[in-house]
């Protein structure tokens, strides 16, 4: 049994034709008389369809081509020739998927793999756990990884790391987040951090927020307000000069070119009235 490439075209050696008689004798000289037919997976023997030469090749052995359409059917393939004066001969072939051809044959490409089952659980339920070594997923037109639990307590993603190693380790890319987490659509916390021993959080991940820049602002903010946005408020107030008449006190900016809030003084001989920023 010989394998050949499916609708890739070949040159296969057949023979030896020897003499009808005796059966020893090599018959060299029969290419511009052999004909040769081949049978696709069972159908009927044909003509093949290369118009390639037949070529002698040595002791009763010749070269003959089978095109792309010769090959284009897979599975089994019969090749035969019967020439006057010459024994009958055939060979038996297997048309392979290019892919597998080149894996099991040539020893290149990778196997194209439909997974059905882990562990005799079908891929296409929830049922089925998956343990590797490594996993490296790319994704260039959508999401790499969409993680999702339908229990009622489970997580999307478990992680644990081991020793030194992180649980999980991130890089974004260029103007891409290494992670983007959005919070429960009623109540659920975007991130939530509990620790058993250590700190919920590490010391660089705290570092990172708190040496983030805080722009100065350029009014006084309201109800409800980030911790960003009050901490610059307070970072104004501390900083930036104030002026002070007796009705009204002025936060300015810090090149003292603007009001960023102004607030009223009021007094009535027994209780002074700041009034609220604005």
């Amino acid at each position: 049994m010989r394998y050949l490439r499916q609708s890739t075209t070949v040159t296969v050696t057949i023979g030896p034709f020897l003499d009808s008689t005796d059966g020893v004798t090599a018959e060299d000289g029969l290419a511009g008389t052999m004909t040769v037919q081949i049978a696709k997976a069972g159908a009927a023997f044909a003509n093949r369809n290369s118009a390639t030469a037949i070529a002698f090749d040595a002791d009763g052995f010749y070269r003959v081509e089978l095109n792309t359409t010769d090959t284009a059917t897979g599975g089994p393939l019969v090749l035969k020739s019967r020439v006057a004066g010459a024994a009958p001969v055939w060979h038996e072939f297997t048309i392979m998927a290019a892919a597998r051809y080149d894996l099991a044959i040539l020893g290149t490409g990778v196997q194209p793999v439909n997974l059905t089952q882990i562990d005799g659980n079908a891929t296409n339920t929830n049922a089925a756990t998956l343990f590797l070594r490594s996993l490296n997923i790319v994704n260039n037109a959508g999401s790499a990884l969409i993680a999702q639990s339908s229990g009622g307590n489970g997580h999307g993603i478990a992680t644990n790391g081991n020793g030194i190693g992180h649980g999980i380790n991130i890089f974004g890319g260029s103007t891409g987040h290494g992670v983007q987490i959005i919070g429960g659509s009623t109540s659920g916390d975007a991130i939530r951090g509990t620790a058993t021993s250590g700190a919920a959080f590490g010391d660089a991940l705290v570092d990172s927020i708190l040496d983030r820049a805080i722009t100065e602002p350029s009014a006084i903010w309201a109800w409800p307000a980030t911790l960003r946005k009050v901490i610059g408020w307070i970072g104004a107030l501390s900083r930036n000069k104030i002026t002070q008449t007796n009705t009204l006190q002025t936060v300015r900016n810090d090149a003292d070119a603007a009001n960023i809030a102004t607030s009223t003084h009021g007094d009535d001989g027994s209780v002074h009235t700041r009034g609220e920023f604005s």
